[in-house]
């Protein structure tokens, strides 16, 4: 709640805004780990 309140944000402006930051590098990772498991298969 502090960290909103800094940002002069609710709470709930917050968890939106990470939520769909942490949604996209989920998204990134989720990818990179295919890319990796795939790599190995081909060897």
């Amino acid at each position: 709640m502090e960290v909103a309140y800094r940002a002069g944000h609710r709470v709930a402006v917050l968890y939106r805004f990470y939520a769909k930051i942490l949604k996209a590098a989920s998204a990134h990772a989720n990818s990179l780990i295919q890319q990796g498991v795939e790599a190995e298969e081909a060897e």
